[in-house]
């Protein structure tokens, strides 16, 4: 009997054929998922309040060539950022499949999920010959240029990211993003002092970002590259979609300060293509135009994760 239910359910919940062409995988699962959730509210087996009208995601939008966003604003869409055709928009998750139905709209991608990537790097980088300006025409620590990272498990008080001489915070931005998209902001002292960390169970981000610009807080050993860089960090729920977001939010920080930025992003996956194709991709190399983007190459060369074939 049960079952039955669960596959009434289903059909009953089916995404229509105009919107389904356009949405990936990972977004008609979830819109699956809340239509279920609606038909148990309404047969009374789920809580009203378990299902939200007004519940937001975001969204990678391809849309078609020559075409705006002015029909995903009309239907509710709140424009996080663009680059070319690639818009990141908010969507109440109640209307989305009405605009993935619009004309203007080619595709649509809900995010896939990623996972940490680093195991070690400072000892193979030759990073002190940077520091002394050996061979190069001046050295290199970081000072003047605007250092972040997408990431889980900050901490953005550490004692590694305070000024050696004066014990002031480096960190100058702090974005926490959850699954639905940005979720809050620490933009001044006060508050990224006060904050801890949007992820008590991890430290990953925390072991990047000091590799990346820890100083030397009396340790000849334990510190980073960047050590006078300025910081800002986005951290949280590790989305695709966050990502593009939290890097777009870095790059217009380091461009309100008049500064350069470099972006690190530790963080990958083994799904889908890695050609280039792909919107995260494509969105990521036009953010590139504004940032030196790092991108983790990943843990696992010497496993044997895909299959190859001449035609």
């Amino acid at each position: 009997k049960k079952l039955y239910i669960y596959a009434a359910m289903l059909i009953a919940g089916a995404l229509s054929l105009s919107a389904q062409s356009k949405i990936d995988y990972n977004g008609q699962t979830r819109l699956l998922e809340y239509k279920m959730q609606k038909q148990l509210v309404k047969s009374g087996q789920l809580d009203v309040k378990s299902v939200s009208e007004d519940e937001k995601m975001l969204v990678l939008v391809d849309l078609e060539e020559g075409e705006t966003v002015a029909e995903l604003e009309e239907k509710g869409a709140v424009i996080v950022s663009q680059r070319g055709d690639l818009v990141l928009a908010e969507m109440p998750i109640s209307q989305i499949e009405d605009m993935a139905a619009l004309e203007s709209v080619k595709k649509m991608s809900f995010g896939e999920m990623l996972t940490t990537k680093l195991d070690s790097a400072r000892v193979s980088t030759a990073f002190g010959d940077a520091h002394s300006g050996i061979g190069l025409d001046q050295a290199y620590n970081g000072k003047g240029v605007v250092v972040g990272l997408m990431d889980a498990g900050v901490d953005p008080n550490h004692i590694a990211f305070k000024e050696q001489s004066t014990n002031n915070n480096r960190v100058q931005r702090f974005w926490s993003y959850g699954s639905m998209g940005l979720s809050a902001t620490y933009d001044t002292p006060e508050e990224i002092s006060a904050f801890s960390t949007e992820n008590r169970k991890e430290t990953h981000g925390t072991h990047v970002l000091g590799i990346m610009a820890g100083g030397n807080k009396g340790s000849k050993l334990y510190y980073g590259l960047a050590t006078h860089s300025d910081i800002a960090v986005a951290a949280g729920t590790l989305t695709t979609n966050n990502v593009l977001a939290g890097a777009s939010k870095i790059i217009e920080y380091a461009k309100s300060v008049g500064k350069p930025a470099i972006i690190n992003l530790s963080v990958g996956s083994n799904g889908g293509s890695h050609d280039g194709t792909a919107s995260y991709g494509r969105y990521l190399a036009a953010l590139g135009q504004d940032a030196i983007i790092c991108i983790s190459a990943g843990n696992e060369g010497t496993m044997p994760l895909g299959l190859r074939k001449d035609f």
